[in-house]
């Protein structure tokens, strides 16, 4: 168990041997304050250790926010042939494979709204 002392600044700099032998050797966290605001601390070499190993776990986490966005994926085929089959416009031709496929996953869905499957047994 970790023991946390407030000592203002000028009684750390009086200290200063005692505050970092125990924070070393010992189980003292040691909060410095200056005019009644906290502006530093000592802590042990282990509790410094375990502050980063923290900080880098979180730092690896995804998500974390160091890392550049991912670019937006790119349009499905099929949204564009959607909206022009719900207004009504001719859709043309496919020109490759890909298209294709598109064509036939929209007329799979237009034949399920017209034609609902059968029930499962």
């Amino acid at each position: 168990m970790i023991t946390e002392f407030r000592v203002n600044l000028l009684e750390a700099r009086e200290t200063l041997g005692t505050i970092v032998m125990a924070a070393a050797y010992g189980n003292g966290r040691f909060v410095i304050s200056r005019y009644g605001k906290t502006v530093a601390a000592v802590v042990g070499l282990a509790e410094l250790e375990a502050l980063r190993d923290l900080q880098d776990a979180e730092d690896a986490a995804p998500g974390s926010g160091d890392e550049p966005p991912l670019p937006p994926a790119p349009p499905d085929p099929i949204d564009e042939l959607r909206k022009r089959y719900e207004r009504g416009e001719a859709i043309p031709l496919p020109r490759d494979k890909d298209e294709r496929e598109a064509y036939f996953r929209l007329a799979r869905e237009i034949g399920s709204k017209i034609i609902p499957p059968p029930p499962a047994d």
